[in-house]
Order: C-alpha cells, then sequence, then structure tokens
C-alpha cells in the first residue's frame, strides 16, 4: 500500500511539474507577444512625436505594413494608402484605405465603385461629383441613388448651365 502511495506522490510531482512548465511556457509566450505589439505602438508614437526625416518615418511606416497582424498594420497601410493586401481587413477598413487611396490618386473608378459600398458612399459620391464636376450630365445625376445636400448641390449648377 505504501509503494502505490509513493508511486502515486511521484506521478502527481510530474504532473503538477508538467503544468508549471506548460503555465510558465504560456506566461512567457503571451508576455512576448505584448511586449511586441507595444513596440509597433511606439514606432507609431515615434512617427508623431519625434522629430525624425521624412525617411525614417517611411521607413518605419513601411515596416509596420509588412506586419502580418492586421491591427498593428492597419495604421501603416492608411498612411501609406496601400491596397495591395486589403483582404486581412474586414469591410469598414477596406473601403475606409480605398477612399483615401481614390481621394489622393484621383481615381473615379474607384470613387465610383465606393457609392455602391455600405460605408462612405455619399463621401465618394461627393468627390466623384466633385472631381468630375465639368464631365457630369443631369442623367448621370438621376442615377446616383444618394440624395445629399452636394449631389442637390450639383444639379441645380447642371440646371443653371
Amino acid at each position: 500500500m505504501e509503494i502505490l502511495k509513493n508511486i502515486n506522490i511521484r506521478y502527481l510531482a510530474l504532473l503538477v511539474t508538467v503544468l508549471l512548465g506548460a503555465s510558465i511556457f504560456y506566461t512567457y509566450i503571451h508576455y512576448s507577444d505584448t511586449n511586441k505589439t507595444k513596440s509597433y505602438f511606439d514606432l507609431y508614437l515615434a512617427n508623431t512625436y519625434n522629430d525624425l526625416d521624412q525617411d525614417k518615418i517611411n521607413s518605419n511606416l513601411n515596416f509596420l505594413s509588412t506586419n502580418k497582424n492586421p491591427d498593428i498594420k492597419f495604421f501603416a497601410d492608411l498612411k501609406l494608402t496601400l491596397i495591395n493586401q486589403l483582404e486581412d481587413y474586414n469591410a469598414f477598413e477596406k473601403d475606409l484605405i480605398t477612399l483615401k487611396h481614390a481621394i489622393l490618386k484621383k481615381d473615379l473608378t474607384k470613387l465610383n465603385e465606393l457609392q455602391l459600398s455600405n460605408y462612405f458612399n455619399e463621401t465618394s459620391s461627393i468627390y466623384y461629383l466633385n472631381s468630375n464636376l465639368s464631365k457630369i450630365k443631369k442623367h448621370d445625376l438621376k442615377t446616383n441613388t444618394i440624395s445629399n445636400f452636394f449631389s442637390n448641390a450639383v444639379s441645380l449648377y447642371l440646371n443653371d448651365i
């Protein structure tokens, strides 16, 4: 009977040691991931508040943009207006990056496509109408389903011409 108790105690001690080792390993992995995320955030802060030249800022943003975590790379992709990895983001984030890219590059086809999206449809409509004002016809404006102040102003403008 005493031999069984010693064997059980050994197994119990082994089990506690394995569980303790696993919990230390899990804590270390979680802590190192948290520290990595904090260091990425420090790069954003360095770009914002330090006196860095534009090359260093672009280098930091390119580094952050190559990260696999979409939460980390979103702001870098937004700042750089990179649209080559949009599949990592949800619909709102995709539309936001695409809208900024279309506005900065004056891409009228993307602005026109964004008018059909759930997010930023009015904003993209305003930028599309504003960028394309000389080429818009009355029937193009009637097919536009969004009725806002700006589209009404464009309609009045087209009526006056």
